[in-house]
């Protein structure tokens, strides 16, 4: 049988500060996002890690980060740039 993890769960901080949000949205998860992001308080979307980031800021940079060439746009990598960038826009939504 299944066991639910206590609310408390969704919003813990590991040794570097990050919460569950954190890595979710740093791994660009969309449909588990669009399951998580309901169930947690506003607050969770202010915590800050261990950088001094949330877990959008966070996202926001690694997204920024991967830059794609106008002829990379049908790459795998211009295929996880517009991943990065709807999870991000989940996430500010």
């Amino acid at each position: 049988a299944a066991t639910a993890l206590p609310a408390s769960a969704l919003v813990a901080q590991n040794s570097a500060q990050s919460t569950p949000l954190h890595w979710i949205a740093i791994n660009y998860h969309l449909p588990i996002l669009q399951l998580l992001c309901p169930l947690l308080p506003a607050s969770a979307f202010e915590i800050k890690n261990q950088h001094g980031k949330t877990a959008v800021e966070e996202a926001e940079e690694a997204c920024e980060a991967l830059i794609v060439a106008e002829e990379d746009q049908d790459t795998p990598k211009g295929q996880e740039r517009v991943r990065r960038e709807k999870s991000v826009a989940y996430i500010l939504g």
